[in-house]
């Protein structure tokens, strides 16, 4: 990968080109795509590089190391109950589990787009981030005009992540 990579259709493993169709799945700046945030393109890009030499190991592996470098907290990735993901939001601020799975996201799409094929762990982890972000107790981080946008470009991302292990 050199220091001109993108992540774009024509970088894009040609199972990712077929599947993510629509600009937004590429957008450096569309906050609720998989890349737009800063915490998503942080992730990606990180998570390429770390790809070359990590080929072999599970993504959850390379989220974990990022977490703690980030000094982000550590959940259950796959907590999507009402009452769950309440209890994550008072212990670490909703803003907090915002980026968090923003990374999850941007990371599950950076592997189908490398690679074409999404780790099956991984695929769990960026389903349920992306059913917390759909919640009304993170669609309150954001501004309220955003709410429809953001909910649709979720909606798009987790019908796709569940066509991504095919």
């Amino acid at each position: 990968m050199n220091e001109d990579f993108e992540f774009s259709p024509e970088h894009a493993h040609p199972k990712a080109q077929a599947l993510l169709n629509e600009d937004f799945y590429w957008s450096p700046v569309e906050e609720a795509g998989p890349f737009g945030s800063d915490d998503g393109a942080d992730a990606s890009y990180t998570f390429a590089k770390w790809r070359r030499d990590h080929a072999d190991e599970k993504p959850s592996v390379f989220l974990l190391e990022l977490f703690e470098d980030w000094g982000y907290p550590v959940f259950n990735p796959l907590e999507t109950s009402e009452s769950g993901i309440r209890a994550l939001a008072e212990a670490f601020d909703a803003e907090m589990i915002v980026r968090h799975d923003s990374a999850v996201i941007a990371v599950g799409f950076a592997q189908f787009a490398l690679e074409g094929k999404i780790d099956i762990e991984l695929q769990s982890w960026t389903q349920c981030a992306i059913q917390r972000q759909l919640t009304d107790e993170m669609m309150e981080v954001f501004d309220a005009r955003y709410d429809a946008r953001r909910r649709e470009l979720l909606g798009k991302m987790a019908q796709v992540v569940n066509q991504m292990g095919n």
